[in-house]
């Protein structure tokens, strides 16, 4: 070709020639045109490309491929001839029959494989003959190719099932992988650095001609030839790195000086890599350490989220009320069917005194124009249920509250309760206090039928009560005489045949019935109680988790801890009190006071951590509370507040009569007509069950 000379105008484009490639697609798409022509279904075709397909992935044979092809172009030999031509297949009629295993197709079941102890399973024989490319006679020594891990959790002893990791936890793991990955590569680069060292030193002292014929080992004085394989292909990828590995063995004088610069240089490259993100790894690390180990903290807020509810506080009772219903169906015994549905121990006056002080709190932060009347609610209401002082009771409160209502509604919680202190009888101060069933009333096609309420002291009880009829009862009456139920509460099984509506008794346990506003109030009001009294419990622990902390540690010295005692506790003394800062901590975060909820969940993690995920959504909690008792306390359609004030003047009684307890309830089954009647009961020692 001559050559060009420089003009302005183009030359025009030579057109270029076929390749084998557009030649070879041309011919397929051809055969195939008359392979559709020939079969004339479309549904039988698709099921010979099927079969091609099959042949084109390496799962079947050529002889399975004509055999069956057969049957789809058979009919015409021409093509059926061009077709074993063009898969380079040379008799049509030898079938090759070898004693060969089938090649796998799918994953090995191990459940049906041999086993070794409830762990191992024995791979079948196909299994551990299969090829595998890159091992040397190390790899072959040392690798497993027998036996696979397999656990069996029905056969294990124990019934351990591996818990779900959280989004922590699963952050830890990618870390630790990636520190692996760079520990990894960096040790393999070290090592292939070593080997090729001396063999660069040789060629340096080495003449020229000699250099050419110098040959090296095939693991290059190493164990393996694995490792500097890998790393090679791992710096200059997958197929740029077989060509430089084969020419590593075939030119060592030409590749190793310039393999050993890239590999020292990629060396130096990754060690400063993994320094930097080694602070990045550490600042993860200690952000979500702690948090990996809770694993109940986002299943706890989603529980309590739907625990909150009324309907879930309601269903809870209900579905144990069922469940006695049954039992008494199936000839349980009384003392099963007639003990309380929930029974709580609030034997702890301050922390009940903590609760409430916390309620306040949240209310006059968001709930302003209804605080007074709260204040008014939590000051009546709390200490005379549970027994204590209300004068006490009250002054306590004004002085931890921070905001405290005026003086005329603080005078106005001061009644004929405030004489009321808390009975011991020479046991402690042991309180128990039970919700019993809830009850129910129904009324179908106009006949009043039977109450499914409240178990009282036994089934024969539950019929009287249920045959009172409510115009009987009159408050003049003195010539009633039948009793009632076998024998009231506070009196003796001994005496119960003597014992007469109209006969006086002491009494230890103080009955409230309550509609379904009042009872999710006291069981929400237990909830937070609970919470709260697991941490003072914890006082010990936390103490001596504090003294551990502040011990001097090389960590510490080395700044390798994130954060110390000091830095989630305002005093770590001896002395100090770290219930009374949590509640400090509380309080604050209610009233926006520099503090947020990522410092108080961390400080529960590390040093409550027991306990402490109860309390992750306690702003939650307080605001179902403060809902509940706003509901309480206003002049609702409920008439909650109206129940409230009847027992209040229940409460009040040290002794009274079955007649007086009959009155009681029927007045508070009137303002809750067709509701279910829930009766809670406080008992001023520790009993085994309710009588």
């Amino acid at each position: 070709m001559a050559p060009l000379s420089p003009t302005l105008v183009p030359a025009l484009p030579e057109p270029l020639e076929p390749t084998s490639y557009s030649s070879g697609a041309f011919d397929e798409l051809g055969f195939f045109d008359r392979a559709k022509k020939t079969i004339g279904n479309k549904n039988t075709f698709n099921e010979f490309l099927k079969l091609c397909n099959l042949f084109a992935q390496d799962l079947i044979d050529k002889t399975t491929l004509v055999h069956r092809a057969h049957a789809f172009i058979g009919g015409n030999p021409t093509l059926f001839h061009e077709f074993c031509i063009y898969i380079k297949y040379e008799d049509v009629d030898a079938i090759i029959v070898t004693n060969r295993a089938r090649q796998p197709t799918g994953r090995v079941m191990l459940s049906n494989c041999r086993g070794l102890g409830p762990s191992y399973r024995l791979l079948p024989k196909r299994e551990r003959l299969r090829p595998c490319s890159g091992r040397d006679e190390l790899c072959h020594s040392v690798l497993n190719d027998d036996w696979a891990s397999h656990p069996t959790w029905a056969s294990e002893d124990s019934g351990f099932i591996a818990h779900r990791k959280n989004v922590h936890e699963e952050g830890l793991h990618k870390i630790e992988e990636e520190r692996h990955d760079y520990d990894f590569h960096i040790e393999a680069c070290g090592r292939t650095i070593q080997l090729l060292e001396p063999y660069a030193q040789n060629l340096l002292r080495l003449p020229e001609k000699d250099r050419e014929q110098m040959d090296l080992p095939p693991g290059i004085g190493g164990q393996s030839e694995t490792i500097h394989k890998r790393i090679i292909m791992k710096i200059y990828g997958r197929d740029a790195g077989l060509d430089v590995f084969e020419n590593l063995h075939k030119q060592p004088y030409a590749v190793i000086p310039i393999l050993l610069n890239r590999l020292k240089q990629k060396h130096e490259e990754w060690k400063s890599a993994q320094r930097e993100w080694e602070k990045v790894w550490r600042d993860q690390t200690q952000k979500i350490f702690w948090k990996s180990l809770d694993h109940q903290a986002v299943s706890a807020k989603q529980a309590d989220k739907r625990q909150f509810q009324m309907k879930t506080l309601i269903g809870e009772i209900h579905t144990k009320y069922e469940e006695q219903k049954k039992q008494r169906i199936h000839g349980a015994s009384v003392a099963e069917i007639t003990k309380p549905q929930l029974t709580f121990n609030t034997d702890d006056a301050d922390v009940i005194a903590d609760a409430s002080c916390l309620i306040l709190s949240y209310a006059d932060q968001y709930h302003s124009t209804e605080y007074p009347r709260l204040l008014t609610f939590i000051k009546e209401i709390i200490p005379i249920f549970y027994g204590l002082n209300v004068t006490a009771f009250a002054e306590n409160i004004e002085r931890r509250v921070i905001s405290i209502a005026s003086d005329d509604d603080a005078s106005s919680t001061i009644d004929d309760g405030a004489a009321l202190k808390r009975k011991t009888n020479g046991k402690g101060n042991d309180l128990r206090r039970g919700v019993l069933d809830k009850a129910s009333r129904s009324t179908r096609n106009g006949v009043a039928g039977q109450r499914l309420g409240t178990p009282l002291a036994t089934a024969q009880a539950e019929e009287d009560m249920s045959e009172v009829d409510e115009m009987a009862i009159d408050d003049t009456d003195d010539n009633i005489n039948e009793t009632w139920a076998e024998h009231p509460t506070g009196v003796s099984k001994s005496q119960s045949k003597d014992v007469r509506l109209n006969q006086v008794y002491s009494r230890h346990v103080y009955e409230m019935y309550a509609n379904s506003t009042i009872y999710c109030f006291i069981r929400m009001f237990v909830i937070l109680y609970e919470r709260l009294k697991a941490l003072k419990n914890s006082e010990r622990d936390v103490k001596e988790a504090v003294k551990k902390a502040l011990m001097a540690k090389p960590a510490m010295d080395l700044g390798l801890i994130d954060k110390q005692p000091s830095d989630l506790f305002i005093d770590v003394s001896p002395s100090a009190n770290y219930y009374n800062q949590i509640l400090v901590a509380f309080e604050d975060l209610i009233r926006n006071n520099d503090i947020d909820m990522s410092h108080i969940e961390d400080t529960l993690r590390r040093y409550y951590l027991q306990h402490g995920w109860q309390l992750y959504s306690i702003d939650k909690l307080l605001g179902s509370l403060v809902r509940f008792a706003i509901s309480v306390s206003s002049d609702s359609r409920d008439k909650s507040w109206e129940m409230l004030q009847l027992f209040k003047k229940d409460r009040v009684k040290v002794d009274t009569t079955c007649h007086e307890q009959v009155l009681y309830r029927k007045q508070c089954e009137k303002f809750i007509k067709e509701g279910d009647v829930y009766r809670i009961s406080f008992v001023s020692h520790l009993l085994l069950y309710l009588p």
